[in-house]
């Protein structure tokens, strides 16, 4: 059966449509997107907002028709033998995860030491992760990132096998911009079965963000994998671009042009590789 673009479980991150929550928000909602991803609003966290603010969100989000579908934290994203001591934070994301009515929360797995007690300490922390989730009926997810404890598809499959209610959030184009691999043939390809969102954002080498398909993050043949396999998880549109991108300026209409951009890597899925910048003619007519 013909996969349609409308078919796919779309998601945006809020903080990339626009300068504030509610201008991002209307963005989302012009452009027909029902699901956000939630990682920073007014120049901070979600996930360490104060009640106010995070009542202000919730409101944005319910006169916007909007659900969230992540709420992306830096939480655990320390030193790994003082990870235990993020236990205050992730109760208050998980909180705060409930009150905005979403259902993942993003969580990170320690930055490595020079010690073999560090998967002594991964573990402790993803047992007492997934038993505060569990009673939270929220999913915990992770993103691969080199750095932390565990970043080879070996230990994350096996990490993945003792911890079978995680999941992996994964963005290409962190792996590329960190590392010059790739990463559809080192990660895709054998983690796929455990991922539950994929981060829509390409990177050049040597050049940064760029819209889908025109960077060297293989988004097209990851996009081709999902839809062939039948990937029921989100496609998190994160442009990462900034506010201007060459002649285009602001940051909604750089998430316009790289949603268009998304929109035409999809439809090229069988007509061979994207040619650079297939969606100019499209910006021009919206000028």
């Amino acid at each position: 059966m013909k996969v349609e673009f409308e078919d796919l479980r779309l998601a945006a991150y809020l903080n990339e449509a626009g300068d504030d929550p509610a201008g991002a928000a209307a963005i989302l909602k012009k452009n027909d997107i029902k699901h956000v991803c939630l990682h920073r609003a007014w120049g901070r966290d979600i996930s360490k907002m104060t009640d106010d603010a995070c009542m202000l969100v919730r409101n944005i989000l319910d006169e916007n028709e909007l659900q969230p579908v992540l709420l992306a934290s830096s939480i655990g994203d320390v030193q790994i033998q003082d990870i235990i001591d993020q236990i205050g934070e992730l109760d208050r994301a998980l909180m705060i995860c409930g009150f905005l009515k979403c259902s993942t929360l993003q969580v990170s797995l320690g930055i490595a030491a020079k010690s073999d007690m560090n998967h002594k300490y991964l573990y402790r922390w993803m047992e007492l992760v997934t038993n505060k989730c569990l009673a939270a009926n929220i999913k915990p997810v992770f993103e691969i990132d080199y750095g932390h404890c565990i970043s080879s598809p070996a230990e994350i499959a096996q990490v993945l096998k003792r911890f079978g209610m995680w999941s992996i959030l994964y963005d290409p184009a962190m792996l590329v911009a960190k590392r010059k691999i790739d990463p559809f043939t080192k990660y895709w390809s054998l983690l796929k079965d455990r991922v539950s969102h994929i981060d829509i954002h390409d990177y050049a080498s040597g050049a940064g963000p760029r819209p889908p398909g025109h960077g060297d993050t293989q988004l097209d043949l990851t996009l081709n994998s999902a839809v062939v396999s039948g990937f029921r998880g989100w496609y998190c549109l994160e442009p990462g671009m900034g506010r201007r991108y060459n002649s285009i300026s602001g940051k909604a209409a750089v998430f316009e042009y790289a949603l268009e951009g998304f929109k035409a890597m999809f439809k090229r899925l069988d007509m061979g590789p994207i040619r650079p910048l297939e969606h100019e003619k499209w910006y021009r007519r919206q000028r």
